[in-house]
């Protein structure tokens, strides 16, 4: 028998010996038994691959699917502090490859920190970070309220609104990020603190746009506006109509505006079957109203628009034969209110060559859409504290093109046709001077420079933020996805 000491020793040893061995997700799992999810588990897959797109899917070490604030402080603490690469996903929408994924590291999800609490006397709603926003307008509708938030119910609260966030709210009371008075942050030591607008006000300003650069956000308190039934839906339009819409479209964004109105064109280019498709959205439940009577004499092939609850609005939103493709990327410009530039940026889009090329690939799809910002948005940003952006307070339209596709092989072919266009456009808006720097974080592709279109003054505050609150750099170096600082 060894003597006691001896024994002593060789447990130490051991023990010694098994921290050494122990893997980030093994201790996580010693950590928090319940709430890491290992590869050998029959649920990691389904978890892995919650991503929306294929091409954002990823393979992660384990998954970490924390119950409440206090194990997701737990974690993000040891990981930071064993230099561990992480990615963080809220409703894993974001379709740059490993932008809320990871492979041979550890998913952060957030989906069970999903609460939508309202607050009628302070007219707010704590929301999870992993809440959907069709979850949230659906809870808020019987208290005749809601917030200013996604245009589609799936979508993940926590990264539209670090992204920006429009909505079809956003013409009176500007993006969702403005809308927050609170953001609930875990930092990378694991500390839990409150930004707002008297607390940490730097950090509540950055994450207005900032994305994951900072921390993880847990909960969000997000303002409330009344409302009741709505106008809206989708107006269908043959092909042949798109001229008419594009010049629609100028006379809608430079008369004068209704802060209840927004509208959004999408234009299937490569599948002529869907027409065009003016969305509309009208806060208050008048229909027709003159806000949209510009588009009135160009006929209509298919009419679903109505009054509606606003959850219902959001829901009818999303078209079931495009949103079934797998692989998935988009790309955005910003320009200046500009009719004549607008023409130009339908004949180069309509006409681009790239199109064959990318319609030849299997379920190959582009989507061209534009998006009107009218100067309130702005306005009502500056008037709710500001935010990170660096938006000019001028009348724009935020173009996005969408691609779809099939196969990996695919891939790069798919990117460099959609990028090809985008110069084009790009090179038109510089020639007639209308091109603006920003660049919408939540519509962007993975190689556009998102942070460094918010202007050099926004950039310089972000990175002293960044120094004070992580001063090890974890969120620029451990969390790999997103958009990071330049």
């Amino acid at each position: 028998m060894l003597p006691i000491v001896l024994l002593g020793f060789v447990a130490a040893l051991v023990s010694a010996t098994t921290h050494i061995v122990e893997s980030p997700c093994e201790l996580l799992k010693r950590l928090l038994p319940s709430e890491i999810i290992l590869r050998n588990e029959t649920r990691y897959t389904e978890v892995a691959n919650k991503n929306w797109a294929t091409n954002a899917r990823r393979a992660p070490s384990c998954i970490v699917v924390a119950n409440n604030t206090r194990s997701l402080q737990e974690a993000v603490k040891n990981l930071t502090r064993n230099s561990i690469q992480f990615a963080i996903r809220s409703g894993g929408h974001m379709i740059k490859p490993g932008g809320s994924n990871i492979d041979n590291g550890v998913l952060i999800d957030l989906s069970r920190l999903n609460e939508i609490e309202y607050n009628a006397i302070g007219q707010v709603a704590r929301v999870g970070g992993g809440a959907r926003w069709g979850d949230v307008y659906k809870a808020l509708e019987p208290h005749n309220v809601t917030v200013v938030g996604g245009r589609l119910d799936d979508i993940g609260v926590g990264g539209l609104i670090l992204g920006g966030g429009l909505s079809w709210l956003s013409s009176r009371h500007g993006l969702a990020c403005d809308n927050v008075v609170n953001f609930e942050v875990i930092l990378a030591n694991g500390t839990l603190i409150n930004a707002n607008a008297t607390s940490s006000t730097d950090l509540y300003k950055a994450l207005k746009g900032g994305g994951n650069n900072f921390g993880v956000v847990t909960h969000f308190t997000i303002s409330t506006y009344a409302i009741g039934a709505v106008w809206g839906g989708i107006r269908y339009y043959a092909p042949e109509q798109f001229p008419a819409l594009i010049s629609a479209f100028s006379q809608y964004q430079l008369g004068p505006q209704d802060p209840d109105a927004s509208i959004m064109i999408q234009a299937p280019l490569t599948n002529s079957s869907f027409g065009v498709l003016l969305n509309i959205a009208y806060s208050r439940p008048f229909a027709d109203p003159p806000a949209f009577d510009v588009f009135k004499s160009i006929p209509i092939a298919l009419d679903t628009t109505s009054i509606r609850s606003y959850s219902s609005l959001i829901s009818g939103a999303s078209n079931p034969d495009i949103t079934q493709l797998p692989r998935w990327d988009w790309r955005t410009a910003t320009l200046a209110a500009n009719a004549t530039l607008y023409t130009e940026v339908y004949n180069i889009t309509t006409k681009a060559p790239e199109l064959q090329s990318l319609s030849q690939l299997q379920s190959g799809t582009f989507v061209f859409n534009m998006q009107p910002i009218p100067v309130q948005t702005v306005k009502a940003a500056k008037a709710l504290g500001g935010n990170s952006l660096g938006l000019s307070e001028e009348p724009q339209v935020w173009v996005q093109y969408l691609m779809a596709w099939w196969h990996e092989e695919d891939d790069h072919k798919a990117y460099s046709l959609s990028k090809a266009i985008m110069d084009r456009v790009n090179q038109a808006a510089n020639k007639a001077n209308d091109s603006l720097d920003y660049v919408f974080m939540n519509d962007a592709s993975q190689d556009q420079n998102v942070i460094s279109s918010y202007g050099r003054d926004n950039v310089i505050s972000m990175k002293k933020v960044q120094e004070k609150y992580d001063s090890t750099k974890a969120f620029q170096e451990l969390v790999r996805g997103g958009f990071k600082l330049p």
